[in-house]
């Protein structure tokens, strides 16, 4: 049982005790990607069997989120709307006391934040941004523009780069699905859990270096799909199976160009020696 879970996490349990559970329900090993602290819910990606090996690729992918925030008292929707549009671009947070990460101050871009709501002193507010951003955070920055008291009263994950709440299962969903013998259904791929990621179609050949952890050279790639920048991670595929990831030391359109020398670092294997 190797692939990926899209769990719908409810508040409560931390994401470490929400990847215990899928442990103990898959029978195998497991780590999340990206954590939601316990009061959140939404998209929780949960790694099973090899996968996990893709953990450190899957950790920093954009995020989409929908947080209730609650005003001391209630500004005027434009007012909120202006507020929101001045967070838009790069963002210099510290991260919350509450957060287990080190407390200094660190950039973070917000691609878009907007109004969805305003139901009398609460406000439905929609932030796409980068790994690593505090909603928590932005709340009561808003407050403090506003020059009112704001709260963060509910935070919900809708999308996690290319993975989506539509495409979540409970927890209870998937306790069914083991007891009634649909498990296997339940896990995606380990092939989708690389949706995301530019590809690099391989010559067999290429196969056989690159399984026994050597760099990936140009002349054994067969076609590409998808952009990447460099140090970007990359996916190897030959035909619809995920061989292993590496790293890029180019942009795409250079490895397009190139015809020898190495394209990328191999960091993982997903393919037997």
């Amino acid at each position: 049982m190797d692939g990926l879970v899209l769990v719908d996490k409810p508040c409560g349990p931390t994401s470490q005790q929400i990847s215990a559970w899928v442990s103990e329900i898959a029978g195998n090993k497991t780590c999340h990607c990206g954590t939601l602290d316990p009061y959140a819910t939404g998209v929780l990606p949960i790694l099973v069997g090899k996968a996990v090996k893709m953990q450190e690729f899957l950790q920093e992918h954009d995020k989409e989120y929908i947080a209730a925030i609650r005003f001391g008292q209630a500004p005027a929707p434009a007012d909120i709307s202006k507020v929101l549009n001045e967070f838009v671009g790069k963002v210099y947070q510290k991260p919350p006391k509450m957060s287990a990460v080190a407390k200094r101050t660190r950039v973070r871009k917000v691609y878009d934040a907007r109004l969805l709501e305003l139901n009398k002193d609460t406000a439905l507010v929609q932030i796409c941004c980068e790994h690593g951003f505090y909603v928590r955070k932005l709340a009561d920055d808003i407050g403090k523009v506003l020059g009112t008291k704001a709260e963060l009263v509910a935070l919900r994950r809708t999308r996690v780069n290319g993975f989506h709440e539509k495409e979540c299962m409970t927890l209870t969903s998937l306790k069914d699905a083991k007891e009634t013998g649909r498990l296997e259904k339940a896990v995606l791929s380990v092939e989708e859990a690389a949706r995301s990621m530019a590809k690099a179609f391989l010559k067999e050949s290429a196969v056989q270096n690159v399984s026994m952890g050597a760099p990936l050279y140009a002349p054994g790639v067969e076609k590409y799909a998808g952009w990447f920048p460099k140090g970007a991670p990359l996916a190897y595929m030959r035909g619809e199976k995920l061989v292993g990831i590496g790293v890029t030391l180019m942009e795409s359109h250079e490895a397009k160009e190139k015809r020898t020398g190495i394209i990328a670092k191999t960091r993982k294997v997903m393919v037997a020696k």
